[in-house]
């Protein structure tokens, strides 16, 4: 870890300082706010990886943080190895992370036949 900071313009102006390969960026923000930090870090020279972690579990919050450049989605709820196994995945396997969250967007909710996936890609 090279820092830590409590607000999205915090964490843009620590980005561009430290230049980190990933973000892990809590969001308990109203959308617009999610976005604009996302917007400001992908401004960021060299852009890292950005991780979200959140209580939102909604489908639609999910896919359009991921569209707005996010490499990654773990719930608050989520256990540290599934943080871990994210910001892996988000690193070596971005496509992978963005597949795997694209699937789990569009069979939320939905009855499944098979067993569900518990992790993302790399885990």
């Amino acid at each position: 870890m090279v820092g830590e900071t409590t607000n999205d313009q915090g964490a843009v102006a620590l980005a561009r300082e430290k230049k980190p390969d990933v973000v892990i960026m809590q969001v308990q923000m109203p959308f617009e706010k999610a976005r604009e930090a996302l917007d400001r870090m992908r401004a960021v020279e060299p852009t890292p990886k950005v991780v979200i972690v959140t209580m939102f579990e909604e489908p639609a919050f999910i896919r359009d943080l991921l569209k707005l450049g996010a490499s990654g989605y773990v719930l608050k709820s989520s256990s540290s190895r599934h943080l871990i196994a994210t910001v892996r995945a988000a690193v070596f396997d971005p496509a992978g992370v963005t597949r795997w969250w694209a699937c789990r967007v569009r069979c939320w909710r939905r009855p499944r036949a098979g067993p569900r996936a518990s992790s993302p890609p790399g885990s």
